[in-house]
């Protein structure tokens, strides 16, 4: 049914278009405004109230999707849940497992903590019993390879050139004075020191023993042999001297108990 509005002037109710018809006539110009008015009026809140519908609309429907999958979700979760859990055998109380966990894996800690401190107590044990084997071992060497010459020893000159010495010298191959400049006779005075015979004079030098060498010093000379201890015996390396000139000498050194006698009868220098 169309909406009929009431005109002021003549109070009698007409059609929109009626008005719409007549807005050019001067007698109906002021009811066609007034209509126009009344209608864009109840135009605009109808159209209002078809948005606050549809807004409300989407806003219900959009609510109520989520919450409906929420609950879908939740069902299927709960029906896995419960599936899952029928399907698994009884089990121990976790709280009592985690305590025997916990409790195993600080005992096989402990374990492994003790075995390594025993382990590198060991070590260090067997670490200072062979320092102080070896240290013991070298203080008997020391002391026999001091016994073994403190009477007398002799050190000279044995080969030249990988020769013989003597064989050189009376071939013209080794100076005519090799041995008599080295040879040397000498004893053991005390622990530090050696009296030694050599060109006819006696003087007295220094030694040592130490790391399987024995040195013998005697103002600018030094000579140095190595050694070996076996069942008390002791046996010495010859020793290689490389002369200015490029010749090569072997110097040897063996006891000689004859040695402090030949030393003492020499004149003792200063």
């Amino acid at each position: 049914m169309t909406k009929k509005y009431l005109s002021a002037r003549t109070r009698t109710k007409h059609t929109y278009a009626f008005y719409k018809e007549r807005r050019n006539n001067p007698q109906w110009r002021d009811d066609f405004i007034q209509v126009r008015l009344q209608r864009r009026k109840a135009l605009f809140i109808q159209t209002i109230v078809i948005l606050i519908i549809i807004a409300g609309s989407a806003v219900y429907f959009s609510k109520a999707t989520p919450m409906k999958r929420v609950v879908e979700q939740s069902a299927t979760s709960s029906s896995t849940t419960a599936r899952t859990e029928s399907t698994k055998e009884p089990s121990a109380d976790p709280a009592i497992a985690i305590r025997h966990n916990s409790s195993d894996e600080e005992q096989a800690s402990i374990s492994e903590s003790s075995n390594s401190m025993a382990s590198t107590e060991s070590s260090n044990d067997n670490h200072d019993t062979t320092s102080s084997t070896t240290m013991a071992d070298d203080d008997v060497d020391q002391k026999v390879v001091k016994e073994y010459i403190a009477d007398g020893f002799l050190m000279a000159p044995v080969k030249y050139n990988g020769e013989d010495a003597t064989e050189a010298m009376e071939a013209n191959r080794a100076p005519q004075n090799l041995i008599h400049d080295g040879y040397t006779n000498g004893y053991i005075k005390d622990d530090t020191t050696v009296r030694l015979a050599h060109m006819g004079a006696a003087s007295d030098g220094s030694y040592q023993i130490k790391d399987g060498i024995l040195v013998i010093q005697l103002g600018a000379s030094q000579h140095k042999f190595r050694y070996s201890v076996n069942n008390g015996s002791v046996s010495f390396e010859n020793e290689k001297l490389d002369e200015p000139d490029g010749a090569s000498v072997e110097f040897q050194l063996k006891k000689d108990t004859n040695a402090r006698e030949v030393v003492d009868s020499r004149q003792l220098q200063n």
